[in-house]
């Protein structure tokens, strides 16, 4: 498993190198705005805004102080041939490097080799 409580920044860290497979993603988001989640299939942590990911995953807004959330199971797995790279950012586009708060977002992915 692998847990990102967010830093003030876009987050670009290595999940893990070599083949994995996405089993499990649950995020919450306690922002005002949708954050992004980002991930890359790569050897190496993500350069947030150079490298193109592979999958964005909308987080929702908090509304009334209940936090925003999503939660993907995939029985199948979603497959990052090279690595698991991550991110998070306040915008969608590919290129996006708009910084959330800190604490703000928080992933918890399990993945399958």
């Amino acid at each position: 498993p692998y847990f990102l409580n967010s830093a003030a920044t876009t987050n670009g860290a290595l999940v893990i190198t070599g083949t994995s497979g996405l089993a499990f993603l649950h995020a919450t988001n306690t922002g005002a705005t949708v954050a992004f989640v980002k991930l890359y299939n790569k050897a190496t942590a993500p350069t947030v805004g150079t490298d193109v990911p592979e999958m964005i995953i909308p987080v929702p807004a908090a509304v009334s102080g209940v936090p925003g959330v999503v939660t993907i199971t995939s029985f199948i797995g979603a497959r990052f041939a090279l690595g698991l790279g991550i991110a998070v950012t306040g915008g969608v586009a590919d290129n996006d490097t708009t910084a959330v708060a800190a604490g703000q977002v928080k992933v918890k992915i399990s993945r399958t080799t």
